[in-house]
């Protein structure tokens, strides 16, 4: 009896162990199939993200062959400056009404000085009158007094020159002088590829009647208002930065000006297939043609329906204003997938701009103010440059009167010397 009690304890003592082992490793077992199946998963998304990224990247590669006949583009994320294509995005070229982005910056500026009214009306200018003549589309005549909005509105929503150069003299007095304005504001903000001749983007030699010359880089830097598409991709990210409002003008389809009767669609077709771009500006003359900076906001969070993110597309010299759209809406459709696919997967820009900082502007105060130091310096300058010319006039003379009365004692000497 004993001896079978002991027989069954033991069977029971070597069935637990015997249970327990067989627990411990059906325990392993089970883990080592989730790491093995957790590992393919993370090689499968791996090779997946980098199937992804090389794919984008081939994408990139082969899209400069589909643009080979344009200036120059560069795509990327106006917010933080990165570029995701570009090609000959450093070179100069012509802008046309491009330039109208600069005048707008002014503008707003000189309203933010205190120089001009926000909601003051702008007296046109004899200077705008003549482009009205000539390349106008409003019929503006000199001594009439139109409300600003009016003409920033169409300046850049059917690109009116003559708007262009009414604003540039009611801020600077004439056009030449607004210009200056322009280029100096282009040098503080780093814009060293870009030079400005006119506020509308028209050529000076405009009365030339061979249109080819435009086209010659010898020709068009000293005529054309010129810039990079990196520097225009700065330009507008800085401008929609500091005013964001301006989205709000140039996603408008058309404009409608009461006191001409006067009625135009916006130069941007595209604002016509797309309700998720909102503008910006485009241009065209014979050496620049067809050109347009166009942004569009981008979504990723789907399930709150709101916009994440922007993307910007400068386009320079297509041929055609149906080429122009077909090439930016392609360019349009890659930049937000690399949006999209960026955090994602990891895709790297092609290189990062600097976006200008907010300069601050000065107030008209303290702009007399400035004026007025500069013209006492400038007076301390005149006086300084008189005394030293005195003092060297001065020198001169000694100089002189002490050669000559060497020269006269010679004589002299000599005199004295023959006669013994």
């Amino acid at each position: 009896m004993y001896n079978f009690f002991r027989i069954n304890c033991i069977n029971k003592e070597s069935l637990k162990k015997i249970a327990a082992t067989l627990l411990s490793l059906l325990v392993v077992f089970s883990g080592m199939t989730f790491y093995n199946s957790a590992l393919n998963s993370f090689a499968k998304s791996k090779s997946k993200s980098e199937s992804r990224k090389s794919n984008l990247e081939i994408q990139r590669e082969r899209v400069h062959s589909y643009f080979d006949d344009l200036h120059a583009y560069a795509v990327g994320n106006p917010e933080t400056g990165e570029i995701y294509f570009a090609n000959k995005s450093t070179e100069k070229f012509p802008i046309a009404s491009i330039s109208k982005l600069m005048t707008y910056l002014l503008v707003m500026e000189a309203m933010d000085s205190g120089e001009i009214s926000r909601n003051g009306k702008v007296t046109i200018s004899k200077e705008a009158e003549d482009v009205t003549y000539s390349y106008g589309m409003i019929w503006l005549k000199e001594g009439m007094k139109v409300p600003i909005k009016d003409l920033i509105q169409a300046m850049l929503i059917p690109s009116s020159n003559e708007s262009a150069v009414a604003l540039a003299c009611h801020v600077s007095g004439s056009q030449e002088q607004f210009a200056k304005l322009m280029n100096k504001r282009a040098k503080e903000l780093g814009l060293n590829s870009t030079h400005f001749y006119t506020a509308s983007g028209l050529p000076t030699n405009l009365d030339d009647d061979d249109e080819d010359e435009y086209i010659l880089p010898s020709k068009y830097l000293k005529t054309e208002n010129h810039s990079s598409a990196e520097d225009l991709f700065k330009l507008a990210s800085f401008i929609m930065k500091k005013y964001p409002q301006i989205t709000k003008i140039t996603s408008k389809k058309d404009i409608t000006l009461e006191q001409f009767s006067f009625h135009a669609d916006s130069t941007n077709t595209l604002l016509k297939e797309d309700n998720s771009i909102n503008g910006l500006k485009t241009g065209s003359t014979p050496g620049a043609g067809r050109c347009i900076i166009i942004t569009k906001n981008v979504k990723t969070d789907f399930k709150r329906a709101r916009d994440t993110g922007k993307t910007m597309v400068v386009l320079l010299g297509a041929n055609s204003v149906s080429e122009r759209n077909n090439k930016a809406r392609v360019l349009l459709n890659l930049g937000d997938r690399i949006f999209k696919a960026q955090k994602q997967y990891g895709i790297t820009p092609m290189l990062k701009l600097k976006i200008p900082e907010n300069i601050p502007q000065l107030t008209v105060q303290e702009k007399k103010a400035e004026n007025k130091k500069s013209f006492i310096i400038k007076i301390i300058e005149f006086a300084v440059s008189i005394v030293v010319a005195i003092i060297l006039l001065i020198i001169l003379m000694r100089y002189i009167i002490r050669r000559r009365r060497r020269r006269a004692r010679l004589i002299m000497s000599k005199r004295r010397y023959r006669r013994r």
